[in-house]
């Protein structure tokens, strides 16, 4: 069971790094990835290890089973990537929490068709009691 809860919050982190980071590549660059720099993933990397360390903790908390796990990953993803994002860096457009929004949005839609995959059953076994 301890193991089952280590391996599932490790998915947990996981998933949130990916999802976050690909999503704060894409608002950073705009959608041009030709534009891509090692800062850039400097930058994606650290605001996705925020939010999977973000998205640990809220795992531990009665929000995380509040909902069925397609939204609770959303508003997850939602809501550590957008502290995440505003912690990470100063926003490349619009308002200073307008990157941040955006970032937060396309994870939360990354999440979503992550959460629709067959992968999503898998980690979804992994779930401690």
């Amino acid at each position: 069971m301890f193991l089952n809860s280590i391996k599932f919050r490790a998915a947990i982190f996981g998933r949130h790094v990916g999802q976050s980071s690909i999503a704060c590549l894409t608002a950073m660059t705009q959608g041009d990835f030709s534009s891509v720099t090692a800062k850039h993933w400097i930058v994606a990397s650290t605001t996705g290890v925020i939010a999977g360390a973000l998205a640990i903790l809220i795992s531990f908390t009665p929000l995380f089973r509040r909902y069925n796990p397609i939204v609770s990953f959303a508003i997850i993803s939602f809501l550590g990537t957008l502290i995440a994002d505003r912690l990470a860096h100063p926003s490349h457009f619009g308002g200073p929490w307008s990157e941040a929004l955006a970032t937060a949005l396309g994870a939360a839609a990354i999440s979503i068709l992550i959460s629709l995959a067959p992968v999503a059953a898998a980690v979804e076994r992994l779930e401690a009691p």
